[in-house]
């Protein structure tokens, strides 16, 4: 049986808000987790006055210091899921080229999911950082 618990707070709070009953299924745990990390992705680190590690650094920051971008935001995003998604259990973040988008930066993150159950299922996104550092997934 699936709790409230597998939502984020947010969307809980949205669905008291409208009295409407959050959605039921294993997939909408996967799909809420993928609109909190859209989230995290797509903020700027300092831009969360409360938590200033909250999002990703600023990629000329990071190139500047690191000569290996790719791996230096895999270790960022790495940090990042660990300290703020806490549905997601053994994760990975691995960089890859895409000869179709050579200027974006391209992840594969694996990660077990914990459900209502405590039961942990293998998972996979695709994750893309392209022009203005947006994330999205595939």
């Amino acid at each position: 049986m699936r709790t409230r618990s597998s939502l984020s707070l947010f969307e809980r709070l949205d669905a008291l808000a409208d009295d409407a009953p959050p959605p039921r299924n294993e997939r909408s745990r996967e799909g809420s987790i993928k609109r909190h990390l859209s989230k995290l992705l797509n903020s700027r680190a300092g831009s969360v006055s409360i938590q200033p590690d909250y999002g990703l650094s600023d990629f000329n920051d990071v190139a500047r210091d690191h000569p290996d971008l790719p791996a230096a935001v895999a270790l960022q995003v790495t940090h990042l899921l660990r300290r703020y998604e806490p549905r997601l259990h053994n994760i990975g973040v691995t960089p890859h080229p895409n000869p179709d988008d050579p200027t974006g930066l391209h992840f594969t993150i694996t990660a077990d999911i914990i459900q209502a159950n405590g039961d942990k299922v293998a998972t996979t996104f695709d994750l893309s950082l392209g022009r203005g550092r947006r994330a999205s997934f595939r």
